[in-house]
């Protein structure tokens, strides 16, 4: 999923929830019926959402909640204004003195009026994309600038995998078939590129990606080298040569899985003839645990597996000696210090990389398709939260679209809209 269809999703949900709305209001039973408590839960969830923190009144769902809760409170307000100013009256009509009781007649109606006005025309989580279907956000980009190519087959995993932590995690060869996966990154990087063998698709990406960088028109060149970076969170990190990298401890927690990265491995090596020791892969913020271990070395055993750790065959990440990514908020939104409150911490403006990344003159991101609190579905999104040399990247989680993490009452996806 990329960005301009989780906003379509956003618009077509408003889009309908509004529409649902609209013919409620024509059956009057069922809009007398439902709009008090509509209007209160909306009412209530804003003050609950917004008060501790007003800049949750730009989300997606606050936006859909505000008219509904604006027009309730000012239904309440001109209602109790008609029942003060009704009250005032009659008492000013008892007493004779009928300008009084005039004026208050006027303030009767004005405010009566107000009150049964109190309406809102539909407004949708993302009202800027009304009426512009299929509209991209952004400049596109690549070779056929734009394009984004799906590959989706049922079979290439094993739909009763328990992926527990006894021995049936979804990312074990028992449990994928590769060669459908073999097959479906094939027809992907065909797709992607038009062309109709495998080599030339990858040359054609080498080429692209070379004019871009003002090198010229010209591929893959004899010493350059390919870092393939994957997602390894949730693998452990044990800091020291003493101890030997064990097997993951986390079954259920997602990753890049490692039969995607074995299938470009194989074009990239069998196909396009790249040299195994020019191949780096994995994810230099973590190890690289058995399980992937054996799965990539044992047909290609000089490839570079990057471990956080090092030893045991695979290669110790180095951090790099200077910054080389700087930050453009300039220290106004990225900060560390919390986990759950973006307002505290101190600032960052910049991150220093490890040098696998930066000696890299390819970089082939493979990300891990989950979802998450703070971010939604990231695909290859926050890859490069794990390039950095800290320890964690809660700076980074600052900048995401639900920043201070979880929601109330365990409900993480409600901020989203």
């Amino acid at each position: 999923m990329n960005r301009e269809h989780s906003e379509s999703s956003i618009e077509a949900g408003s889009i309908e929830i509004n529409k649902e709305w609209q013919i409620m209001k024509k059956n009057s039973i069922l809009y007398k019926l439902f709009s008090p408590i509509i209007d209160i839960a909306a009412s209530i969830w804003f003050i609950i959402q917004v008060i501790p923190k007003p800049s949750r009144a730009t989300y997606p769902c606050m936006r859909v909640a505000y008219p509904l809760a604006s027009a309730f409170v000012v239904y309440l307000v001109g209602l109790a204004t008609s029942a003060f100013a009704m009250g005032r009256m009659k008492m000013y009509w008892k007493q004779s003195r009928y300008w009084a009781m005039a004026g208050f007649f006027v303030i009767v109606l004005v405010a009566g009026f107000y009150s049964f006005q109190a309406d809102q025309p539909p407004v949708y989580a993302n009202s800027s994309y009304l009426d512009i279907a299929n509209t991209p956000i952004g400049v596109a980009r690549g070779i056929f600038p734009g394009r984004v190519v799906w590959s989706r087959n049922p079979d290439a995993t094993n739909e009763n995998c328990g992926n527990s932590q006894f021995g049936d995690a979804y990312y074990l060869p028992k449990n994928t078939n590769m060669e459908i996966v073999n097959g479906m990154v094939q027809s992907s990087i065909l797709n992607l590129t038009g062309k109709s063998s495998v080599r030339e698709a990858w040359d054609t990406l080498f080429v692209y990606f070379n004019i871009k960088k003002g090198k010229g028109t010209v591929g893959y060149q004899t010493g350059e080298k390919i870092f393939i970076k994957t997602n390894g969170i949730g693998s452990t990190v044990v800091d020291s040569s003493n101890h030997a990298i064990t097997d993951l401890t986390s079954y259920v927690e997602a990753r890049t899985s490692p039969q995607p990265v074995l299938a470009i491995l194989r074009e990239l090596i069998n196909d396009c003839g790249i040299p195994q020791e020019n191949i780096s892969v994995g994810d230099p913020q973590r190890d690289c645990q058995n399980e992937y271990w054996d799965i990539w070395h044992t047909e290609f055993p000089n490839v570079k597996y990057i471990c956080y750790k090092g030893g045991q065959g695979r290669t110790k990440s180095v951090k790099g000696a200077a910054a080389s990514v700087f930050y453009s908020d300039k220290g106004a939104v990225l900060r560390s210090g919390s986990w759950s409150d973006m307002s505290v911490g101190n600032p960052e403006y910049k991150d220093t990389l490890y040098t696998v990344i930066e000696q890299a003159d390819y970089l082939i991101y493979v990300g891990a398709f989950k979802v998450h609190e703070r971010a939604g579905i990231t695909l290859i999104g926050k890859c490069n939260f794990g390039s950095h040399t800290r320890s964690n990247a809660m700076h980074l989680h600052m900048g995401l679209v639900n920043p201070d993490g979880f929601s109330p009452a365990g409900n993480k996806n409600s901020r989203f809209g």
